[in-house]
């Protein structure tokens, strides 16, 4: 098969025998690393079609080297080798974009049934594709200006039932985000509603990209203690992922999680 192949361990007989099983496979090209710095050097080099990765490796961890890897492709299959199986681990590998997983010490006949899968020739069946922003994200953004009067954010708010709203230029850069915190006060100083949306905004806005990890929002919204956060392509709203977004996201991984479990508990030693 005309694959290249990474195969990233510390252990050379845990090298030899993944080798040894893609060779079966007829996978073209088999490239080693002993440590995690070695094979990020590679993957920065080489463009592969399935990347196999221990966790605990000198220099770079495998989980590090995860992560450098999504932050270039996002759809190319990544396996964790690894001994590590706790729940925290896996829920660590899922969150960096992990593909699969395989528990040491490997069931020679599971193992190969398992490269298998992302060595077939066509590869159209196999999706390594890991969740960005751009598919957590609401896209349909109401947003306002900030030169807008105060009356007719909170009418936006209200129409549409969302708790707070982009303020964006005329260019539709993003300026700052204006919420119903901001707007509470004009309920005791009626003469705010008069004011443009400027004066009681927030300017200063924590935002991510299209291409940041959900798991990035979920700890910008713990540190910062926020609701929303803007998603800005060269500077304009795009989408905005709100915490409702953010445990729908959960909830769906929850169930990647739970498979994940099983198959690590079903390849765990007994």
């Amino acid at each position: 098969m005309s694959k290249n192949v990474l195969v990233a361990d510390d252990d050379r007989a845990v090298r030899a025998l993944l080798g040894k099983t893609l060779v079966n496979l007829e996978v073209a090209n088999v490239v080693e690393a002993a440590d995690g710095n070695e094979a990020l050097g590679l993957v920065n080099c080489i463009d592969f079609d399935l990347i196999l990765l221990d966790w605990d490796m000198p220099g770079k961890t495998g989980l590090e080297v995860l992560r450098a890897v999504r932050m270039r492709n996002t759809k190319v299959p990544v396996i964790m080798v690894t001994a590590e199986n706790s729940r925290e681990r896996v829920q660590e590998a899922i969150s960096a974009g992990v593909t699969f997983y395989m528990v040491k010490p490997f069931d020679p006949t599971r193992l190969k049934a398992n490269l298998e899968i992302y060595c077939r020739e066509n590869g159209a069946a196999v999706d390594g594709s890991v969740y960005r922003c751009r598919s957590v994200m609401n896209p349909h953004v109401v947003t306002i200006s900030p030169d807008a009067p105060v009356g007719e954010a909170i009418d936006l708010l209200l129409q549409h039932g969302i708790s707070g709203l982009p303020v964006v230029d005329a260019d539709k850069r993003l300026v700052g985000l204006v919420s119903e915190f901001n707007l509470i006060e004009s309920i005791t100083h009626p003469d705010l509603r008069q004011k443009s949306v400027r004066s009681l905004m927030t300017p200063q806005i924590t935002s991510v990209s299209e291409d940041s990890l959900p798991s990035e929002v979920v700890q910008l919204m713990q540190r910062h203690r926020i609701r929303r956060v803007p998603v800005v392509r060269d500077g304009e709203v795009v989408g905005i992922i709100s915490r409702r977004d953010i445990l729908r996201y959960v909830t769906e991984h929850e169930g990647v999680l739970r498979q994940f479990l099983e198959e690590v508990k079903s390849l765990a030693p007994s």
